[in-house]
Order: structure tokens, then sequence, then C-alpha cells
């Protein structure tokens, strides 16, 4: 009773948590962090103190992204700010990105990020002379389940420029920024874009920050959501946006002159600035942490500093000479009803949960916004959407729960055959071919290819799902009108027929009387390619099977019917009343449907009559239209 009290409570938190949810980004130089150097040693850059400055700084941010330059190049700093600063006191959720270091730089950068929010899609090298500049594409996780938003993604980028204020410096710098506004433009990256890093720039009026900002089209280049271009270098003018010293006297590793440069930044892109693209900047969260535009030419502690906890300050003042910088995001998913509309279940009645250790398509891991369904025959007894790739080490996390007893109804029976499918939300497209694998590492998990008698069973599986369907159609002496839901990957008549092309077959024809047949000892293709969205006829001299194998098609894809005569496909995998399959056409535009054995859908008086009765897949229709129409398909799982 106690998992499924668990459940039942998971099922009203999604009723109720909104669908709106904020992510916090933070980009901070760490100074050498694990670095070693002449001169930043042991004594004035200890990782042990440096550690607890972080970790303090940390707790009061709490960044959702934590982008930074100046780690150490070993992977072993990589993982010890993870284990060390981030993870700790009971927080478990931040993962990091892979480290990179083509450029062979002793200090390189890192990204960590809250894996409850944001998983990892994929990451890239934008190469240079100087540093890797890092792109890293998040996707977001919603934080609800019914209803899910589309897959939300995010490419942040972090660079650490060439520092130096030579003109050999400042090419270098235009340089590296030019390389990334390249990598943009051709990757066709003009989404939800963030730059941020160390940029070492002086001015805005310096090149490298033009490229980013003015010296590229508008659908890619960055902005300032400050909006405080100038002259920043020793001007106190811009002390309030200054992020670098920290230290009015040098202890040997930070740099000293006090707060007089803005080296340090977040841009956005324009989607992002004007919340084109489900995330946007929230405007006054721009901060500087530490800077309260009093500290000009000053250590950042000395005067006193009131823009934050007086602990927090001394921690920003002893780990680093740059400013963290942080903003938040507002993001407002689209929300969009799941492909498999599950009822619910009724947590009283007996459940199946199945654990998911692994989820593939042809071979291919599952991804975020993906969805397993479960049935017993023509029920849905269970649905679950991928929020992440499956695998052993999240299994717990990512379970799909058969319900004996649905909230509208009866769900499943024990001993009867279940059917697992999954939809591909990236190819818009349903696949039932199935194969499941079960584990038993305790000795007490279920294995059986039925439904489980009984309460609290439990299996530990993998699924394996391969969307090259087959559909077998029964070609019978005669003529008939025959249809496929499926579309091949070699569309060529003669490949789709080329177990038929025999005797037994005469010809096929099309809706624009283009045939297939033989001629002399050849068969001939008139027709061309296999249209999934039309019927064909058949005549054959003796029956036969025909077997197509391909993805199934959308079944509510648009047919678009002009006047006169066509041979249209009957999309739906499933049977349904023949008027209710028509109905979006069942107005003055249409004539009459017919089906191969003469029966039809005709108006007599007022009223549309069914001599069809249930419309099937594998059949095709003649449909004679008065006048050009659409015809769609209505849902029906």
């Amino acid at each position: 009773m106690k998992n499924k009290l668990i459940i039942f409570f998971i099922f009203l938190s999604f009723s109720l948590y909104s669908a709106n949810d904020t992510l916090r980004v933070m980009q901070y130089n760490l100074l050498n962090y694990g670095n070693y150097t002449s001169y930043c040693t042991v004594g004035n850059n200890n990782i042990e103190d440096k550690d607890e400055n972080l970790i303090t700084i940390i707790d009061y941010v709490r960044p959702d992204i934590f982008s930074v330059n100046e780690i150490n190049e070993n992977s072993y700093y990589h993982q010890h700010l993870l284990d060390a600063v981030l993870n700790i006191n009971g927080i478990n959720y931040y993962q990091k990105a892979q480290e990179t270091n083509i450029a062979g730089s002793t200090i390189v950068n890192m990204l960590y990020y809250n894996s409850d929010k944001l998983g990892l899609s994929s990451q890239d090298v934008i190469e240079t002379d100087i540093r890797d500049i890092n792109l890293y594409r998040l996707f977001y996780k919603p934080q609800n389940a019914y209803p899910i938003s589309d897959t939300i993604f995010l490419n942040c980028i972090t660079a650490h420029l060439k520092s130096g204020n030579t003109s050999s410096s400042r090419e270098q710098r235009a340089n590296m920024t030019l390389a990334v506004m390249n990598y943009i433009s051709d990757n066709n990256f003009d989404g939800n874009n963030i730059f941020m890093g160390d940029l070492n720039v002086y001015y805005s009026s310096e090149e490298a920050y033009q490229n980013l900002t003015e010296n590229s089209p508008n659908e890619i280049k960055f902005y300032d959501p400050i909006n405080a271009p100038g002259n920043w270098h020793s001007n106190s003018s811009y002390s309030f946006v200054h992020t670098q010293s920290t230290h009015l006297t040098s202890n040997g590793c930070s740099a000293g002159g006090g707060m007089d440069d803005r080296f340090d930044f977040i841009l956005l892109s324009e989607k992002m600035i004007n919340f084109q693209e489900n995330i946007g900047f929230i405007s006054g969260t721009y901060t500087s942490l530490g800077q309260d535009g009093l500290h000009f030419n000053q250590s950042i502690n000395d005067p006193q500093n009131n823009s934050a906890p007086e602990y927090v300050i001394e921690a920003i003042y002893n780990m680093s000479d740059h400013l963290p910088v942080y903003i938040d995001l507002l993001i407002e998913p689209n929300e969009i009803s799941p492909h498999f509309e599950f009822a619910g279940g009724n947590p009283a009645m007996p459940i199946w949960t199945i654990y998911l250790s692994e989820g593939t398509i042809d071979g291919e891991n599952l991804q975020a916004d993906d969805e397993i369904a479960i049935f017993d025959n023509d029920i849905l007894v269970g649905a679950f959407i991928l929020d992440e790739i499956l695998s052993p080490e999240n299994q717990w996390d990512n379970n799909l729960i058969a319900w004996s007893e649905l909230t509208n109804g009866q769900g499943y029976s024990p001993g009867d055959s279940y059917s697992i499918k999954c939809w591909d939300a990236s190819e818009v497209v349903e696949v039932s071919n199935f194969e499941i694998e079960f584990f038993n590492p305790y000795g007490d998990a279920y294995s059986g290819n039925v439904f489980p008698e009984g309460d609290g069973q439990y299996s530990i599986s993998s699924l394996a799902f391969n969307s090259v369907n087959t559909q077998t159609i029964i070609l019978n002496s005669g003529y008939q009108i025959i249809s496929s839901n499926l579309i091949p990957p070699n569309p060529d008549l003669l490949y789709i027929l080329e177990n038929n092309l025999n005797s037994k077959l005469d010809f096929v024809r099309n809706s624009n009387g283009l045939m297939l047949r033989k001629i002399g000892p050849n068969w001939v293709n008139g027709i061309g390619d296999w249209i999934t969205s039309e019927a064909y006829l058949f005549r054959m001299n003796d029956s036969d099977l025909l077997t197509i194998e391909g993805n199934n098609i959308d079944p509510q894809t648009p047919i678009q019917l002009n006047e006169g005569y066509q041979f249209v496909a009957y999309l739906p995998s499933n049977s349904m009343n023949a008027l209710t399959a028509f109905q979006t056409i069942l107005n003055e535009n249409l004539k009459f449907i017919r089906n191969s054995s003469g029966n039809m859908i005709l108006k007599i008086g007022p009223n549309w009559v069914n001599g069809i009765g249930d419309a099937k897949p594998k059949e095709g229709y003649l449909i004679r239209m008065n006048l050009d129409d659409v015809l769609v398909y209505p849902f029906n799982k």
C-alpha cells in the first residue's frame, strides 16, 4: 500500500504543478582552480580554501547552469568540483559536461547543470589557437508530466578570450569571436543561445565584442541584457558593471588594481531577449554578485559592501579576482497533449511496475519527450513520457506502470498478452514492433509474457523498438481496392511488388488510370512510386499475398481530394464506422464513397446512408467528389 500511496501522490502533484519554470545561469572565472603555477601556489591559491569559498557562493546563488573558466585541464579537478562543492549537503542533482582541451591549454572551461531540470543533449568545441570555446546543447526537462511541452533547447557557449590590452591580444580575441559567429551561422544555431565567459574586452567598440553584438545578422547576434555599452576600462561611470579585480592589492595570484574592468559577461540571443522560443530573460535579474557600484578601484570588501551578506562578499574576495555574474530565465513551455492519452489508473487496485533500464528505436536511444505505452489488446493501460535517456543508472526513476483498473473503466486482465508501443516525438511516428528483455538481479522480478496475477509485481527490463513495420494484405482473385498505412523506404512500385510480379497479377491501376502491367516479357511500371495516401485497384488472376514494410504514416495526414474520381487510402490502424471515418467530407462536396465490394456511402434525402459498415485497414476506397475537399481521419487510439 505504501508504494501505491506514493504513486497516487505523484499523480496529484502532476495536476497541481505550474507549467512555467525558471532557470538561474551563473558564469564565473574561478582563477586557476586546481592550477598551481609560479605565482598561484598552494599558499595563495589552495584548493581546499577555494572549495569553502565556492560552496558559500553556490549556496547563496544556487544556479541551475554553472559555467566556469580557469579550471585545471586535468579531469580530476572537474570531478572534484562536482563532488566536493556542488553535490554536497543532501544535493545530488548536479552533473557536468565532458572535458575538452584541443588547444592544449593549462586552464579550460566546464559547465555544470541541474539534472533535475536539464539534460545535456550534445556538446561541441569551437576550436581556436588560444583555448577551446565550448558549446553545450541542453534540453529542458518539463517539471509536469501531463500535459508535456515540446522539447526546449538551450545552447550555452562558454569562452575565455585572450587576455591583454595590446593590438595583438585584441586581434586574437577578435579571431576567437569571429570563429564563434561563423560556427553559429554555419550550423543554423539561431535559437536560444547564451554566450558567456571572461571576454577580457576593455571597450564595447573592440572588434571581438562587435563581432558578437553588431557585425552579424540580427537572428544570430548577441545582446547585452543590461544594454551597457561603453569604454568600461578604468572608467568610474561604469563602476556598476565592473567585474574585475576584487583585490586592490594582489596576493601574488589574483590581479590587483581594484574594480575597474568589465571582463565577465552573459550575452543573449535576440530570441531570448524577445522571448520568442519559450525561454526569456527576466528583466532586472542580471547580477554581478558583489558589485554595488561603490568600489571603483578598490577591493570589494573595503569599505563595507552591503550588496550581499558579509560572509558572501568575503567568499567572493577570497575565491577569485573576478565577480560571478548570473541571470534568471523564465521558461514557458508550449503545452500539448501526449500522444498516448492515458486516462489514469486506480492506485487501490493491482498494478504492475516495469522499471526501464534501456529503450531504443532502431538501435538509437529513445530521447526526452518520447513516449512508451502498454496495451491489453486495444486498451491503453499505462503510459510513460521520457525526460532523459534510459540507463541502468536511472532505471528506478523511469518506470512504466500498467493498471488493472483505469479511472474510466477496466484496465489489464491478468493472463492477457500485452503489447508495448512507443512514440518517436522527433520523427512523429508511432512504433509497435518491440522486443523486451527482462533482468532479475534480486530473484523476485516478474518476467512473463502476459499480465501478471496479484498486486505489487515488478520487472526490470530493456525495450528495443523497430520502426520498420510489416503489413500483409490478402489479394483475392478479381478486382479490389487496397491501401497501406506504411511509408515504404523504397516506394518504387516494382520494388514493393517484387514478389507479386507473376502470373497471379493482371494489373495495378491508380486514380489517374496509369498502370503497372506486363507487356511482353517485362513488367512495365507506368505508375511510378507507391504513395501511402493513395489506394490502388488490383486485378488478380489468382489469390496472392502482398507484404509491405515501412514506417507508420500519421493517420491524421490530410488527403487532398479533387473533383472527380480517385482511389483513397485508409490510414488509421483501427477499424471504425465509415461515417465516423469520413466525417470531414460528409457535405455537399461529396457524391459517394465505394469499397471493393461495391457497397457505398451515399446521401439519400437529407441523410448519409452507410452501406459500407466499418472502414478497415488495408482497404482502399473509390471516392467521387463534386468539388475539391480535404479528408482528415479522426483521432482514434
